[in-house]
């Protein structure tokens, strides 16, 4: 039997031979940013215990106590999860169904992205394409539900058709990017989870930014209300999970490296327990060992790629410090940056609301995930610490590029120019 992973090997060495004087490797122990499950995914027990139990009641022929919603900012593992919970349905009886919200725009995209068809002729009316029906939402199938007609077609039509489909065959659909769902397809379909679960083996997984809860109660849904343990904010990770991240995947028995633990332990200090940046470290680390023919990951090879990964965190920041300045939040969350650059510093909701200026300001920072509430009720705490430090370096380095503005020059030289954005 071949052994593929050994085979992946022999490719990765192969293909690192001069090519033009280019050296081509790549990582098979980490991934960063695609949202695609590493090798190990470390720090999300809980979350992971919480999916598996869905999983297992409906593999039994139920629907679980509850839906669930992933709520955190970008780059800590939302999708990963939903990934991860779709690869172990496969030999299940269950349909897990992996959706990002962009693929479901409509009630007719959903009707056919989950039942496999597109809309029956005989269930389209003769309105044209449009909104609501009358600009109102209609109650179907009692007990309160809403529902709503877009496109000329009935929302209890899906319902009813997706119900007589999943008693016989068990669904678990999860859909990411959730903060970005059209908000009649979220009332539609947020609505009708609850009906679908008490009828047939069905539950609904939501993921998305911090500002998921936000965009949901726009869609009037009584979704938040029963998820019970489905409520999961993912924070960072701690020291000991992210060496684990890092550790573990080097431990594989066919495509380990070796390394030393205090490299391992400087990188996940740096990594703040960001789950993006540990990826981000663990794969400059292997590319580094496998282009000098797996050498052993020490302090030297942390020191070696630092400042690509610096360069990469920084073009990061860039983006986030760019969305900040176009919700005009910049000097809001600049104001409150200084108390949160440590990995466990938290401050009050109250206080951050005072330092920016307006609960509005503090509700965009979350929404963009510069801040993050704090596991304990009304705290609030930073979506990355080092984002924050970032942010106070920027703000610095304004300050500079501003008195040099005012400050008059006598020769060309006397003043030294000011370094690129985010080079440091």
């Amino acid at each position: 039997m071949i052994n593929w992973r050994n085979a992946l090997r022999w490719m990765s060495r192969a293909s690192a031979q001069p090519n033009m004087g280019v050296n081509v490797v790549q990582s098979h122990l980490f991934s960063p940013g695609d949202g695609q499950a590493p090798v190990h995914v470390a720090g999300r027990e809980h979350e992971m215990n919480v999916l598996r139990r869905m999983l297992a009641r409906l593999a039994d022929g139920a629907s679980p106590a509850h839906n669930a919603a992933l709520h955190a900012p970008r780059g800590m593992g939302k999708s990963v999860l939903l990934h991860e919970t779709a690869k172990q349905s496969e030999g299940t009886n269950v349909c897990a169904l992996l959706l990002p919200a962009s693929v479901v725009p409509t009630l007719e995209s959903l009707y056919k992205r989950t039942l496999g068809q597109p809309v029956p002729s005989a269930l389209q009316s003769e309105k044209s394409a449009g909104g609501r029906v009358g600009g109102k939402r209609l109650h179907i199938h009692g007990d309160a539900k809403q529902t709503t007609q877009m496109s000329g077609m009935d929302a209890g039509d899906w319902q009813d058709a997706l119900e007589q489909q999943c008693t016989k065959r068990p669904m678990l659909l999860l859909i990411d990017e959730a903060h970005t769902l059209d908000l009649d397809v979220a009332h539609v379909l947020l609505n009708a989870s609850q009906h679908l679960r008490r009828n047939a083996p069905f539950a609904l997984v939501i993921a998305g930014t911090p500002g998921l809860e936000a965009h949901i109660t726009k869609a009037e849904t009584t979704f938040w209300e029963r998820l019970a343990s489905g409520d999961m904010r993912l924070g960072l990770l701690s020291q000991d999970e992210a060496q684990d991240a890092l550790r573990t995947p080097l431990q594989d028995a066919d495509m380990g490296l070796p390394f030393d633990e205090d490299a391992i332990a400087e990188m996940a200090k740096r990594s703040d327990g960001y789950p993006y940046f540990v990826q981000l470290w663990g794969e400059q680390a292997e590319l580094h060992s496998r282009r000098h023919d797996d050498a052993r990951i020490t302090m030297e090879t942390v020191q070696a790629i630092e400042p690509i990964v610096t360069r990469m965190r920084n073009d990061l920041y860039r983006k986030r410090w760019n969305e900040m300045c176009g919700a005009d939040i910049r000097e809001a969350v600049e104001s409150v940056a200084p108390l949160l650059t440590e990995p466990n510093a938290i401050i009050t909701n109250d206080d951050a609301k005072g330092i920016m200026g307006s609960q509005q300001r503090l509700d965009d920072a979350v929404r963009l995930g510069a801040l993050q509430h704090g596991r304990e009720v009304g705290t609030v705490q930073a979506g990355i610490p080092s984002l924050m430090q970032y942010v106070m370096e920027a703000q610095a380095r304004l300050e500079r590029l501003k008195q040099q503005a005012r400050t008059p020059t006598d020769s060309a030289n006397h003043h030294a120019h000011p370094k690129p954005w985010g080079d440091h």
